[in-house]
């Protein structure tokens, strides 16, 4: 089971609204960008567990993921996290430390934020194809 992080999409989600009147074929093409956006935010937190000077945090990587695409209340969602259990139980350590130290690999929902402008052109640029 995987940790799951909320984003402030809101931008995002409103756009999605002003695209209420499009045609639902539109959510095929959605898909692969929401595709691409998870899979960049759970690249970004493997290369960084992966570059930790503790060898315990590099394991973390291995255990990486995110889930399908599935629609939710309003669009679509997936979760990118790491799995617990394993290796994985070192990540609240990575990413939140203790008084005796971690606490320096970034959170994911901070990757994401990272990642959402190019995600927001994305959907953007796949829209501005379809309607044209």
């Amino acid at each position: 089971m995987m940790a799951a992080v909320d984003l402030d999409l809101s931008e995002v989600v409103t756009f999605a609204a002003d695209l209420k009147g499009v045609p639902s074929e539109l959510s095929r093409h959605a898909i692969p960008c929401l595709n691409r956006f998870a899979q960049d935010v759970k690249t970004d937190m493997q290369n960084d567990f992966r570059s930790s000077s503790n060898g315990g945090f590099q394991k973390i990587a291995n255990v990486v993921r995110y889930d399908d695409i599935t629609p939710g209340a309003g669009g679509y969602e997936t979760e990118v996290g790491v799995d617990k259990g394993g290796a994985g139980s070192l990540a609240n350590l990575a990413v939140y430390g203790t008084p005796k130290g971690g606490g320096t690999h970034p959170r994911p929902d901070q990757i994401a934020v990272w990642h959402q402008p190019a995600y927001e052109k994305s959907l953007q640029d796949m829209a501005a194809e379809i309607l044209s």
